[in-house]
C-alpha cells in the first residue's frame, strides 16, 4: 500500500502549473482509444518469449500478466486464468461467473479484487478467519494491507511481524510487506535499504514481470527520486502497459506534476479496461475502479469539489478510498455543513481508528488552502498512526505555509527520523531549521525574517516600506487581514523553491501561501533572480493575501490573480499589451470557463501570460464598467461559496457569455487606443520595413526612407510604418527630423515606451533637462524590472542641482537594485545636499551592511551621526 507524499502546496504561486486543457466533465465515460497514452516499448526478450508461447498452455496467463490480454474471453478460459483476467479488467468479484468467484484457486485474486475496489471488508471476509500464519505470503501481505486500510493497525502488524520472521519466498512480497510495517512501526532498522535490496533482487529473479519495478517505483517516488521513480515506472509499463496498479502510479505522478494531459490519458485507459475483454465485458460499469479516485482527486486540484462529488457519487460513494476525498470535498464546499460531517463519519464508519483516511483528507485540504482544518486532520492521522512519515512531512509543510516554522521543524524532523531518505523532507528541513536562527524585523503588521548578511540590507527597505505599502492595498480591497503577515526573504532561487515546495528545482521570484509571502531577493548573479521591482512584487503577493483572508482562501485563481495584477504600482508591461491585441485579433482570448486552467495547465507557451493579461483586462473592464465594489462584491460571493460564474453574476448581474459580450468591444476600444488594432502590415509595406530595420549605413537608410515614403498614405498611417520611419529618423536624420517622427509613433501607439527613451535621448542631446525628465519619469513609473531611468534621472536631477528630485530618483533605482552599493552612496550623498541627514544616515547604515569590512563607510557614518545629533534628526 502506497505512502502519500506530500504534493506541491502551492497553489497560488506558480503554479507550478503549466498546460491548458481541462478534466473531462464528472461522470463522463472514456473510450480508451480517445485519449492515446504514449508508452514504452516492451523489452525485445518479453517480445521472443511471448512469440515462442503464443499457443502453449501458458499462453493465456502470459498474455495476462504482460498485458496482451484484449481478446481473451473469461468464459473460455480456466477459474484461475479466468479470475486474473477479470481482476486485471476491474471487473467487480459479485459480477464474475459463479463458477470462477466460487473456485477455491480464486480466494486471493477475489479479495485482492475487491480491495481495489474499495471494499477491503469484503475482501477479508471472502479470505475467511484461517490463521494467516498457514497461508502463502501473498495472501498474508493482502490481509494485513486490508487490515491497514479499515483501521486495524495492530493486527496488521501482527501479520506481517509473523511474515517478515520467515525467509523471503518472494522478494516483492516481503519487500512490500516491510515497507507496510516500516509504516506501523514495526519493520524493524534499514526498512528502506532492505526492501530496496529485495526488489533489486526481484527484477534479477524475473527480469520481464511488472509488480517487482512497479514496486521499486513507489518505493523511489515516496522518497522523493523521481528520476529513478520514473525509470523504474517506465520499465514496468513496459513489461505490462495494462497493469493497473501501474497506471495509477503514472497518473498519480503525473496528478503531482500538474500534467493533467497525462492524467486524463491515464484516466480513459482505466476507465476502458474492461471494454477490452473478449466476449462483453461482464460487470463493467466505469471502468477500473483506480480511475474514479485518480479522476476526483484531479478535479480537487483543479479546484472543482463539486465535480469531484458527482465521480465519487457515480462510483459509489462508499468506497473506502473515495470516502476521505468525499470528506475533503464536502469540507472545502462548507466545512460547517451536515455534509461534511456525514462524510468525516462514514470514513471512521468505515475504519474506525485508522490514520489513512485523515492523512489523504489533511493533504488534499492543504492543497486547498484550509491550513487549519488540515492541520488538524493531520494531526490525528498522527495520533493514530505516529510511525507514518507520510503525515508527519505533510504537516511539516502545512504548517510552514501558515508561518509556523518551530512547529513546521518539529514535523519534519519527526518525518525524516522515521524516512530519512524523504530529500524533500531533510531539504525543507535542512532550510527550516537555519531560517529558526535568523533574524527577524517587525512593523506593525509584518514580520520580516532573512539570512545574515547583506539580505539585512532588503529587509531594511522592507521595514520602511512595507506598512505604507499595506495602507494602499488593504484600503484597494476594503479588508485587512485578521493576521500580521510573515514576509520570508530566501538567499537564492534554490532556497525559494524549497521553501515552497521543499524541491530546489523551481524557478521564480515570490509566492503567497495566504499569510506567508516568499520571495528571492532582485540580486545579480549565478542562482538568482537579478533586477526587479521588489516593492511592486510585493504588492501584487500581498494582494494575494488580502483576497485570500477576505474570501477564506475561495478566490477562484484568476480572479486572485487578477486582482494581484491590479493592485501592482507599475503599469501594463508593452508586451503584455501586444499579447493581448494579437489574441484578441485572433480570437484566441480565453473562454471564462478556461481561464483558470491557462494558469494551472498551460498549453503554449504564452497561455499563462495570457491568462495573466486576460485576467487582469477583464478585472479592469469589471471595475471601469461597473465600479469597484462590483468587484468586492465578487469577493464577498467568494467568500460565501459561490461558483465562479455565481460569483460573476453576484457582482455584475452578468453570466460568463454575456459578460465576455460585453467585454469584447470594450476591449477592441482599448486595443485601438494603444495602436495594436490593425494586423502588420503586408507586401510593400512589410518589406519596406524591414529594409528600414536592417539598414546598417547611411545609404540604406535613405533608400529604406524613399521607400517608405512611397507607400500609400493609408498604409502610411500604419503605426508599424510610422515606428519604423521613427526608428529611421532617430539612428540616421536629423534631431528635429527625428523628434517628429518618433512624437507621430508616440501618438499613434503610446503604450510603446521605446518613443519615451528616443525623446528622452533627444531632449538630452538637445540639453532640454525638463523635457528629457518627464519621458523618463514616464519610462521609471512603467519599468517593473530595471533602475536604468531612474539612475538616468538621478544623474540628470543632480547635475541640475535638484537634489531632492535627485535624492527620489536614487531612492527609485533602490527599488530594483538594493544592494548596489554606488547606488547608496549616491542616496547618501543626495540626501545630505537635500537637507535630509536622517535619510543620509539610514543609507550609510546600508552600507555598512552591504560592505562591512569597508572602513571608509564606518568613517561616514560617525560623521553623519554627530550631523543627524547636531541637526537634531
Amino acid at each position: 500500500m502506497p505512502r502519500v507524499p506530500p504534493r506541491s502546496v502551492l497553489v497560488l504561486l506558480l503554479g507550478l502549473a503549466w498546460c491548458c486543457w481541462r478534466v473531462p466533465a464528472a461522470g463522463v465515460e472514456a473510450d480508451p482509444g480517445a485519449a492515446p497514452l504514449a508508452l514504452p516499448p516492451a523489452p525485445a526478450a518479453l517480445e521472443r518469449l511471448m512469440e515462442a508461447e503464443a499457443d502453449g498452455p501458458r499462453a493465456a496467463r502470459r498474455r495476462i500478466a504482460h498485458g496482451r490480454w484484449p481478446g481473451l474471453d473469461p468464459a473460455t478460459l480456466p477459474a484461475e486464468e479466468a479470475a486474473a483476467l477479470l481482476r486485471a479488467a476491474g471487473v467487480r468479484p459479485d459480477a464474475w461467473p459463479a463458477a470462477v468467484r466460487s473456485d477455491a484457486g480464486n480466494r486471493v485474486p477475489a479479495a485482492a479484487a475487491w480491495r481495489e475496489h474499495g471494499r477491503p471488508l469484503a475482501a477479508l471476509a471472502h479470505l475467511g478467519e484461517e490463521d494467516p500464519a498457514e497461508r502463502p505470503p501473498a495472501e498474508r501481505l493482502l490481509r494485513a494491507g486490508c487490515l491497514f486500510e479499515v483501521g486495524r493497525h495492530g493486527d496488521a502488524a501482527g501479520v506481517l511481524a509473523a511474515l517478515l520472521d520467515d525467509p523471503p519466498q518472494d522478494p516483492r512480497i516481503h519487500a512490500e510487506a516491510l515497507l507496510l510495517a516500516d509504516r506501523l512501526g514495526v519493520a524493524g532498522p534499514r526498512a528502506t535499504r532492505r526492501a530496496s535490496a529485495l526488489l533489486d533482487e526481484a527484477t534479477e529473479r524475473a527480469p520481464l514481470e511488472a509488480g517487482p519495478r512497479r514496486v521499486q517505483a513507489q518505493l523511489l517516488f515516496d522518497r522523493d527520486n523521481r528520476g529513478g521513480g520514473g525509470s523504474a515506472l517506465e520499465a514496468a509499463l513496459a513489461r505490462d502497459p495494462l497493469d493497473a496498479a501501474s497506471l495509477r502510479l503514472l497518473g498519480e505522478v503525473a496528478l503531482d506534476g500538474f500534467d493533467f494531459d497525462r492524467v486524463n490519458a491515464v484516466v480513459a485507459r482505466l476507465r476502458g479496461l474492461t471494454q477490452r475483454l473478449g466476449g462483453g465485458a461482464p460487470g463493467a460499469g466505469r471502468g477500473h475502479p483506480f480511475a474514479d479516485a485518480l479522476e476526483a482527486r484531479a478535479l480537487l486540484r483543479a479546484d472543482d469539489p463539486a465535480g469531484a462529488l458527482a465521480v465519487i457519487a457515480a462510483a459509489g460513494g462508499e468506497r473506502i478510498d473515495l470516502l476521505p476525498l468525499r470528506a475533503a470535498a464536502e469540507a472545502i464546499l462548507d466545512p460547517a455543513s451536515p455534509a461534511a460531517a456525514a462524510a468525516l463519519a462514514a470514513c471512521e464508519s468505515a475504519a474506525p481508528g485508522g490514520a489513512a483516511a485523515y492523512a489523504v483528507l489533511g493533504e488534499v485540504l492543504s492543497e486547498a488552502r484550509r491550513y487549519p482544518a488540515s492541520v488538524a486532520a493531520l494531526r490525528e492521522a498522527i495520533r493514530r498512526l505516529p510511525s507514518d512519515p507520510g503525515p508527519h512531512h505533510t504537516l511539516g509543510m502545512t504548517l510552514a505555509q501558515q508561518g509556523d516554522l518551530p512547529a513546521a521543524v518539529a514535523a519534519l524532523r519527526e518525518s525524516v527520523r522515521l524516512d530519512p531518505f524523504q530529500s524533500d523532507a531533510a531539504n525543507s528541513l535542512d532550510l527550516f531549521e537555519r531560517m529558526l536562527a535568523w533574524p527577524v524585523i517587525e512593523t506593525a503588521h509584518f514580520r520580516i525574517r532573512h539570512a545574515p548578511g547583506p539580505d539585512a540590507v532588503l529587509a531594511a527597505d522592507m521595514g520602511r516600506a512595507l506598512e505604507p505599502m499595506r495602507a494602499d492595498v488593504t484600503g484597494f480591497f476594503d479588508h485587512e487581514p485578521a493576521r500580521p503577515t510573515q514576509i520570508d526573504l530566501l538567499p537564492d532561487a534554490p532556497s525559494f523553491a524549497v521553501r515552497i515546495t521543499g524541491r530546489p528545482e523551481i524557478w521564480t521570484i515570490a509566492a503567497c501561501t495566504g499569510d506567508v509571502i516568499a520571495m528571492t531577493p532582485p540580486r545579480l548573479g549565478p542562482e538568482q533572480a537579478g533586477a526587479f521591482h521588489w516593492l511592486n512584487v510585493l504588492r501584487h503577493e500581498y494582494a494575494h493575501t488580502v483576497t485570500l483572508d477576505r474570501t477564506g482562501n475561495r478566490i477562484a485563481h484568476w480572479l486572485t490573480e487578477a486582482a494581484a495584477v491590479n493592485a501592482e504600482s507599475v503599469g501594463r508591461p508593452y508586451d503584455q499589451a501586444k499579447l493581448l491585441a494579437a489574441a484578441l485579433r485572433a480570437d484566441a482570448l480565453f473562454a471564462y470557463e478556461d481561464l483558470n486552467w491557462g494558469f494551472i495547465r498551460p498549453e503554449k507557451p504564452t497561455d499563462r501570460p495570457l491568462a495573466y493579461a486576460q485576467s487582469a483586462w477583464m478585472l479592469e473592464h469589471l471595475m471601469e464598467v461597473d465600479g469597484r465594489p462590483a468587484m468586492l462584491r465578487m469577493l464577498d460571493a467568494a467568500a460565501r461559496g459561490a461558483g465562479d460564474a455565481e460569483a460573476l453574476r453576484a457582482s455584475t448581474g452578468l453570466g460568463p457569455e454575456a459578460f465576455l459580450a460585453r467585454f469584447r468591444p470594450w476591449a477592441e476600444a482599448a486595443v485601438a487606443r494603444w495602436g495594436l488594432d490593425k494586423a502588420p502590415p503586408e507586401g510593400e509595406a512589410a518589406a519596406a520595413i524591414g529594409a528600414a530595420r536592417s539598414a546598417a549605413d547611411p545609404a540604406a537608410a535613405a533608400a529604406a526612407r524613399g521607400a517608405l515614403a512611397a507607400l500609400p498614405a493609408a498604409e502610411a498611417r500604419h503605426p508599424d510604418v510610422l515606428e519604423a520611419v521613427a526608428r529611421l529618423e532617430a539612428a540616421f536624420g536629423n534631431p528635429a527630423a527625428a523628434e517628429a517622427a518618433v512624437e507621430r509613433y508616440a501618438l499613434a501607439r503610446p503604450v510603446d515606451p521605446w518613443p519615451q527613451t528616443a525623446l528622452a535621448d533627444l531632449a538630452l542631446a538637445a540639453g532640454n533637462a525638463d523635457l528629457a525628465a518627464a519621458h523618463l519619469s514616464v519610462l521609471e513609473r512603467s519599468d517593473g524590472m530595471t533602475a536604468r531611468s531612474a539612475r538616468l534621472l538621478m544623474e540628470l536631477y543632480s547635475r541640475d542641482d535638484r537634489p531632492a528630485a535627485a535624492l527620489a530618483a536614487a531612492q527609485a533605482a533602490l527599488l530594483r537594485q538594493p544592494y548596489d552599493a554606488g547606488l547608496r552612496e549616491d542616496a547618501a550623498a543626495l540626501a545630505l545636499r537635500a537637507g535630509e541627514p536622517a535619510e543620509a544616515l539610514f543609507q550609510v547604515e546600508q552600507l555598512v551592511r552591504l560592505e562591512p569590512d569597508e572602513p571608509l563607510h564606518r568613517r561616514r557614518l560617525e560623521a553623519v551621526r554627530n550631523r543627524v545629533e547636531t541637526s537634531g534628526g
